[in-house]
């Protein structure tokens, strides 16, 4: 009996282990790193949502996302407005900036190789 309340804890530890790849990144250091220019923050904010497919509906997750827990204003969405080749997407927040004023900024996606979601910039 003893050995089932050691196994059983051991496997509940094991259960509750975080996972190491896993990077939270609080709303500060997402919106440092917007008003920053820093796409590597920006992608590990988003993570697994950039492996999804480059669609429309995918690149609204991505809006909601950012509009729901970080208290980031989306401005505008477009999913291929941008006419390059190939087409890309951008998605326009308003946030306030480390002196309270409000600014804007831009993110442009296009599809991958894979044909995932790929963040390219961020623009002021």
């Amino acid at each position: 009996m003893k050995y089932g309340y050691v196994l059983l804890a051991v496997f509940s530890l094991f259960a509750c282990s975080k996972d190491p790849s896993h990077i939270e990144i609080s709303c500060t250091s997402l919106k440092q790193g917007l008003l920053n220019d820093d796409t590597t923050i920006v992608k590990n904010y988003f993570g697994a949502l950039l492996s999804m497919k480059y669609t429309s509906q995918n690149l609204d997750k991505l809006a909601d996302t950012l509009s729901q827990s970080c208290d980031i204003t989306v401005e505008n969405s477009c999913f291929n407005c941008v006419q390059t080749l190939p087409p890309q997407s951008e998605i326009d927040l308003a946030l306030l900036d480390n002196n309270g004023d409000s600014t804007i900024r831009v993110l442009n996606f296009k599809a991958a190789p894979d044909s995932t979601i790929r963040l390219l910039n961020i623009e002021e």
